[in-house]
């Protein structure tokens, strides 16, 4: 993932950002039957990683990624960070209902590295993960956000449909999201993100 500060595009887009000013008319997304999630385990760590490295199609993923996201605050990623669940119980994915407690001033829910192992995309699992995921952070915060980049279509798509709206700071944000927009398959998708850029005007 890339910094927080949007400024030039990376090989996934723009770097941009996405929030949800309230954590009220929660998706009820479900997992497809024998799928589910559960916290993360001490010393699962190396498992998160290779999900990563399975899912992710821009970017490498470090060794060290999972201790640089999470390791400053381990119990908290014990309760807060999930893996999807297959079946037979193996891990296909993964999920943060992370925090940050001075996010635009403010105490907010972090949806944090949603990632779908390759075999097991287009299930529907990230869906369900994510409406998981939120009920987490509803109970801890009062708003949330997360950070994507714009080529992530199916992402911004999902987080559109959960009631996330773009984040529009700066004239880079706005250009993101005005090239981003024409992309999007949904005309409510659509929709949304120009009613965002005209606010932001």
């Amino acid at each position: 993932m890339t910094g927080e500060n949007p400024m030039e595009p990376t090989a996934a887009g723009y770097p941009v950002l996405m929030v949800r000013d309230h954590l009220d008319h929660l998706p009820a997304w479900a997992f497809p039957e024998g799928f589910g999630m559960r916290p993360i385990q001490p010393g699962e760590e190396a498992v998160w990683i290779d999900i990563q490295r399975d899912a992710e199609p821009y970017f490498d993923t470090a060794d060290d990624l999972y201790n640089r996201e999470f390791g400053y605050d381990p119990e908290a990623a014990w309760e807060r960070v999930f893996f999807v669940t297959d079946p037979n119980g193996n891990a296909v994915g993964t999920m943060g209902a992370w925090y940050n407690r001075a996010f635009r001033g403010g105490d907010y829910g972090r949806i944090h590295w949603v990632s779908t192992r390759r075999a097991f995309q287009g299930l529907g699992l990230a869906k369900a993960s994510l409406a998981g995921a939120l009920r987490v952070l509803a109970r801890n915060h009062p708003k949330a956000y997360l950070a994507t980049q714009t080529k992530r279509l199916p992402a911004i798509a999902i987080y559109l449909d959960a009631g996330f709206l773009p984040d529009i700071a700066s004239e880079t944000d706005r250009i993101a999201w005005a090239q981003t927009a024409p992309t999007m398959r949904s005309p409510g998708q659509r929709d949304r993100i120009a009613a965002a850029l005209k606010a932001a005007l």
